[in-house]
Parts: structure tokens; C-alpha cells; sequence
């Protein structure tokens, strides 16, 4: 029996676990978290950082490193994500929970944010949300993001190099093209 009667806590009250997520589910608090407004993601602050984005550039950048070509970083792919964020509220929604869920992430490996990781790390984190099935959020935000960040740095020419891919025919047309076509 509570000690004082308009102060009920929920062991008291006797509700199960399912019962709990029910409420939260009926109450519209979890598609607000997932896929709700700016002001109600916003206020969920997980990391150190100031800046909701901070993860983003490093989680792109484990996932398009640089090697034999500039990586995601380098780049600057973030910032293209940034921009479809910027006009469409939801895509924001996925990728700042995304960025949460990274620092989260981090901060359970003992570091304050996802930044601060070494690749080691990173990598292994990169693992679990691809391993996550599909309604969950880091599911969701690893597909969404590696989707946007290989079709933004694969159309960008500075990673063309490392490809071995000159560019498109056109607008220049084939070099050869008055040449009848040979077996040389």
C-alpha cells in the first residue's frame, strides 16, 4: 500500500511487462519516438553531444571507409543526408533516433559518443543493427542511411578514381564513334 495515496508507482500497481507496452503503444508515445514530430525527438538527448547529427559522419564512414579511395568523411556524404533531412520530416526523425541509437550504443562500450570510438568498435556496432530485424530502429536507420550514403558516393566523380571508371559517355559521346566498329 502506497504511503501516500495519490503517489501510485508502477510496482504497485501491478502490470505486467506486456501491459506496460501496451499502454506506451495505445498512448502514441512510441510512433512519436520513432517517426514523431521535431519537438518530441528533439527532447530525447542521448549522447554528449550537443548536436543531435554528431554520430553520423563516423557511422558513414565505417560504413564507406577510405582505401583505395576517400571515404564517406572525406566526402562530405553526411551532409547530403543532412539536406533530405532537412526537407523531409520523418527521414529526420529515423536518422537523429539512428544518431541516439549510436551514442547509446557508445555509451554502453563506456565512451560518450559514437565519434569517439575506435573502428574495432564501430564496426561491431555497425554488426548489431544489421543483424536487427526490420521494424526495429537501428534496422531501419543502417538500411536507410547505407542505401542513401553508397547511391550519394558512388554518383559523386571524386570516387570514380577508385573504381577505375572514367565517367559517363556523354556529355563528350564515345571517342571512337565515326570508327566502324573492329576486333583490334
Amino acid at each position: 500500500m502506497p504511503k501516500n495515496p495519490q503517489t501510485i508507482t508502477i510496482s504497485e500497481m501491478k502490470l505486467s511487462r506486456r501491459q506496460i507496452l501496451r499502454f506506451i503503444k495505445l498512448s502514441g508515445f512510441m510512433p512519436a519516438l520513432w517517426f514523431g514530430n521535431e519537438s518530441t525527438a528533439g527532447a530525447l538527448s542521448f549522447g554528449q553531444s550537443s548536436n543531435p547529427y554528431s554520430a553520423l559522419p563516423y557511422w558513414l564512414d565505417t560504413l564507406l571507409p577510405a582505401s583505395h579511395g576517400p571515404g564517406a568523411l572525406a566526402l562530405n556524404i553526411h551532409a547530403a543526408l543532412l539536406s533530405k533531412a532537412d526537407s523531409n520530416p520523418r527521414y529526420a526523425s529515423i536518422i537523429k533516433q539512428g544518431c541516439h541509437w549510436l551514442d547509446r550504443q557508445a555509451n554502453a562500450i563506456a565512451a560518450s559518443d559514437f565519434a569517439y570510438l575506435n573502428d574495432a568498435q564501430r564496426i561491431e556496432i555497425v554488426t548489431q543493427a544489421e543483424q536487427l530485424s526490420i521494424p526495429q530502429l537501428p534496422k531501419v536507420f543502417f538500411l536507410l542511411s547505407r542505401h542513401d550514403a553508397m547511391r550519394t558516393y558512388y554518383s559523386d566523380p571524386r570516387s570514380w578514381h577508385s573504381l577505375s571508371y572514367g565517367g559517363p559517355p556523354q556529355p563528350n559521346g564515345y571517342i571512337h564513334q565515326a570508327k566502324a566498329p573492329s576486333h583490334e
